[in-house]
């Protein structure tokens, strides 16, 4: 009896051994484990919600169209908080959930305090974050840029000051994290580049009033701003540029064409500011106006948060349908050779891993976001 019953213990072992080879990592035989990081708390939360609605709307499509290579993803989805700390656990739930790569997060703050982590635990991650230092101050192979790098982003918003406005001195008014300063550095590199005077006024995040900054772009008598803020930052400079008659063409980053920051803004506020961004809807390319239109089915409206993650979930499958296997090394290879139109352009990676290289110039009109033009860099 005692030998019948080892003999069942050893059965139902080899049972719970063979099914979890079976699940393997990131999922079950018909499932494969995509994460998702995003602020759905904190001061992002709004745009954590967008970038949510995003992920799970090209998962449906994908699923729907037969997944990859006969599977179906599975989100698994954290929240970072739009904190350091937050989302190192978060990342660390995901990868102890087996999540076979990771779309997010999508605040360069919380992926430069990631570095360590993602390479301890190599998991491939699509990141939304923008700033130069992820790619000028560490070399981390297993982060992949979604969106351009706001260095890109920079030199066109310098040379466009340049070319639309004629500018002989430029004010550059941005945040003094790693977002704003990496965007500053690079504007003021292009101008030294091309005999370009230029001001640097800096702000903190959560700083409540700017108008010591402004009154200091007024003083140094700058022809054209190039704003580089976060949300609440921006939409407060906008304000207090009209009431203090700072009355200067405005070339802003994407912050200022997002729902969530032009929608606290008067119209005459920023009536006729310039930006420059990855995504807008009012782009004429067939795939943003398709992903435009089935956004608004859901009752949104469409902007780069959700966007992005749109992209990232479709950068994840195209790479992991060409890949040799799921395993964190091939799924990096794979995405070494993408070459996928995307609501961004085509995507290609440079030595870099940086996907993105179209920067789009728009204008606000009537507090809407309007088509300009379009720049492709190397």
């Amino acid at each position: 009896m005692k030998k019948f019953s080892k003999l069942i213990a050893l059965v139902l072992v080899l049972s719970l051994v063979f099914a979890f080879t079976a699940c393997g990592k990131g999922g079950s035989d018909d499932t494969i484990k995509l994460g998702i990081l995003c602020s759905l708390t904190g001061n992002s939360q709004t745009n954590g919600g967008y970038a949510q609605q995003g992920a799970k709307m090209a998962v449906e499509e994908i699923n729907a169209a037969g997944g990859i290579n006969g599977k179906q993803i599975e989100l698994v989805i954290e929240d970072d908080g739009g904190k350091a700390d937050t989302a190192i656990n978060a990342y660390n739930k995901l990868q102890s959930q087996k999540a076979v790569a990771i779309v997010g997060p999508m605040l360069s703050s919380l992926a430069l305090a990631m570095d360590q982590n993602v390479q301890t635990g190599k998991i491939p991650l699509l990141i939304g974050a923008t700033s130069a230092a992820l790619t000028d101050n560490i070399d981390n192979p297993y982060f992949h840029r979604l969106r351009c790098s706001d260095t890109i982003m920079a030199e066109v918003a310098a040379s466009y000051a340049v070319s639309n406005y004629g500018a002989k001195k430029i004010g550059i008014f941005y945040c003094s994290d790693d977002y704003g300063s990496g965007a500053m550095h690079t504007i003021t590199k292009w101008c030294d580049a091309n005999g370009v005077e230029y001001y640097e006024a800096g702000h903190n995040a959560g700083d409540k009033d700017l108008s010591t900054q402004i009154l200091k772009v007024k003083e140094e008598n700058c022809d054209v701003v190039i704003m580089w803020a976060h949300d609440d930052e921006c939409a407060l400079a906008a304000r207090q540029f009209y009431e203090q008659g700072l009355n200067l063409p405005v070339i802003s980053s994407t912050t200022i064409a997002t729902p969530q920051v032009y929608s606290l803004c008067n119209a005459e506020w920023i009536e006729g500011w310039n930006y420059v961004t990855d995504f807008i809807a009012e782009n004429p390319s067939e795939l943003v106006q398709t992903f435009s239109k089935n956004y608004e089915e859901n009752g949104s409206t469409p902007e780069i948060y959700a966007a992005t993650y749109y992209n990232g979930v479709y950068a994840f499958a195209d790479a992991a349908k060409r890949a040799t296997s799921l395993e964190s090394a091939d799924l990096c290879e794979a995405l070494k050779t993408i070459n996928l139109d995307t609501l961004y352009g085509v995507y290609t990676a440079n030595d870099k891993r940086e996907l993105a290289h179209t920067a789009i110039i728009g204008v606000m009109k009537n507090l809407v976001p309007s088509y300009q033009d379009q720049v492709t860099m190397d």
